[in-house]
């Protein structure tokens, strides 16, 4: 499991569990974005990226990426069954 290193910025927060699940969701999702850094809308999403890793090792990664992924899953799926309901 990924780890909050206790010389954080993060480190006073009480429910680190909890907080490390909600940076590994947010990378997942942002690691799915395409990106050109040389737009402003690109640069922000790579330096949160970049930021989000200080805080993340693969295993967090990985996890992130597969709920990432999963959301898009369920959203794709409640899309097309509401299309077919709707006929």
């Amino acid at each position: 499991m990924s780890q909050i290193t206790d010389n954080s910025a993060l480190s006073h927060i009480s429910d680190k569990d909890g907080l490390l699940e909600v940076l590994e969701q947010a990378y997942g999702l942002l690691w799915l974005v395409p990106v050109n850094t040389e737009t402003p809308n690109g640069h922000a999403i790579s330096t949160a990226r970049k930021q989000l890793l200080k805080h993340l090792d693969k295993e967090g990664q990985r996890r992130g990426i597969e709920y990432a992924r999963a959301v898009i899953w369920a959203f794709d799926r409640a899309r097309t069954v509401i299309n077919k309901a709707r006929g």
